[in-house]
Parts: structure tokens; C-alpha cells; sequence
């Protein structure tokens, strides 16, 4: 195949699909989920044309900078498994996320703490009536031990 450096984003689709067919599932022998090769199809081609080909992909065109760390992380991953792929196979001269490094996740930012009194409160207004809260509205005499026998 010709290589795509230079060619529009129709080709670099057909690149992005033929990789996009080589993807594995987590087992050995399986397949992935048709969304999860959809979500990496769609992020790749994305990629691809915020760049405007697949050598011109870089760590910003790659992810909004809006994501989290995670999904970042996730973002980077397979558009440099991506890249690598396409200059094993020949479709690019030179891998352009090479010397990009995979960021950390880390969450020290987030820590864990108990609710206030506030928060809690608002948790349990907005759950639903259980059927037994409604059933004692409605029948406020009753008791569930009567109900047993």
C-alpha cells in the first residue's frame, strides 16, 4: 500500500479501519466489544483529521485538554499503539508519538472524606420512595409485624 503521510483522510481512514480490524479483546482469542472498536475508530480518526495526517498527530491533537488524567492516559495510549502499528506496517516513514511518554494518573487531587450533614441529607431527599416508605404513608396504622403472620 502507498504510504499515507502526505494523502488525504480518506486513506488515512482506511489505515485507521485496518487497524481498528487488528484489535484483540483482553482474553486470549477474543474479540473486542463493537464499542469499544467503535469509541477507538472514532477517536483515532479524529486525531487524524484535527492534525490533518497521521505523521502530523501530536500529544495535543491526540485528546482534548479538557479530559481527565485517565482519560487522557487512555487517549495517548492508543493513538501511540496506533502510530506504531502504522510504521510496522509501513504506512508511515516515522512513528510521530515515538518520544511521547504515556502520562501518570495519579488523583492526589481527590480525597477521600465523609459527607456533611448537608450532603447527606440532599442524598437521601432525591432517592426515590421505596415501596414500604409509601406503603406506611398510606396505611399509617399498620405494622409490619402483623403483615408476617
Amino acid at each position: 500500500m502507498e504510504r499515507v503521510a502526505g494523502f488525504g483522510f480518506a486513506l488515512a481512514a482506511e489505515v485507521v479501519d485496518k487497524f481498528v480490524a487488528t484489535l484483540r479483546g483482553k482474553g486470549k482469542g477474543t474479540k473486542p466489544s463493537p464499542s469499544h472498536r467503535d469509541q477507538t475508530r472514532s477517536r483515532l480518526l479524529r486525531s487524524v483529521e484535527a492534525s490533518g495526517s497521521i505523521v502530523g498527530i501530536t500529544e495535543h491533537t491526540v485528546c482534548p485538554d479538557n479530559l481527565g488524567d485517565a482519560t487522557r492516559r487512555d487517549w495517548i495510549a492508543t493513538a501511540k499503539r496506533f502510530t506504531a502499528w502504522a510504521k510496522r506496517r509501513r504506512h508511515i516513514e516515522f512513528d510521530p508519538l515515538e518520544e511521547v511518554d504515556i502520562p501518570a494518573v495519579t488523583n492526589a487531587e481527590f480525597e477521600r472524606m465523609a459527607f456533611t450533614v448537608e450532603q447527606a441529607r440532599a442524598i437521601i431527599d432525591a432517592a426515590p420512595v421505596r415501596p414500604v416508605q409509601d406503603w406506611r404513608t398510606k396505611r399509617p396504622r399498620a405494622s409490619a409485624e402483623v403483615l408476617k403472620q
